[in-house]
């Protein structure tokens, strides 16, 4: 009974921690879901438009002088094509020169683009954040599976 308990208030915990405010002006649903790993969540918005789907997804990447960044992705999605991004870096937006360069170039590069034909291989010169937004895309990709 403890157990059931201790899972029911970590779920709780889960949906108030990555519940953000939807920004679709209406009212919105909002499930999290973790992947087999359990370390990846996904948030699924749907708002008043049932054509309009927002998903985020987050993934933890390390850099060579062993520093943690985690990437935030957030995609709007209309008959499964890119219409807005937002990405955070370390929950802030961004501060170093990779990041900086990365957020400049990545809406160019899949904002009106089918979500399925999004597969990056360096963008802006950050190639370690471009594989952690293709892993983000990849754990959102499969949550439309």
């Amino acid at each position: 009974m403890l157990y059931s308990i201790g899972i029911m208030v970590a779920a709780v915990a889960l949906l108030v921690f990555f519940s953000r405010p939807s920004t679709s002006g209406g009212k919105s649903a909002t499930a999290v879901s973790l992947h087999a790993d359990d370390t990846h969540p996904i948030k699924t918005t749907k708002g008043p438009d049932p054509e309009l789907l927002t998903l985020t997804a987050e993934h933890s990447y390390q850099t060579p002088t062993h520093q943690t960044h985690t990437l935030d992705v957030t995609v709007n999605l209309k008959n499964r094509t890119i219409t807005t991004l937002s990405v955070l870096y370390n929950n802030h937006e961004p501060t170093t020169p990779q990041h900086k360069a990365f957020d400049a170039a990545i809406h160019e590069a899949v904002v009106g683009k089918p979500l399925t034909a999004v597969s990056l291989s360096r963008v802006g010169g950050a190639s370690l954040t471009t594989a952690a937004f293709n892993a983000a895309l990849a754990d959102i990709k499969k949550q439309l599976a």
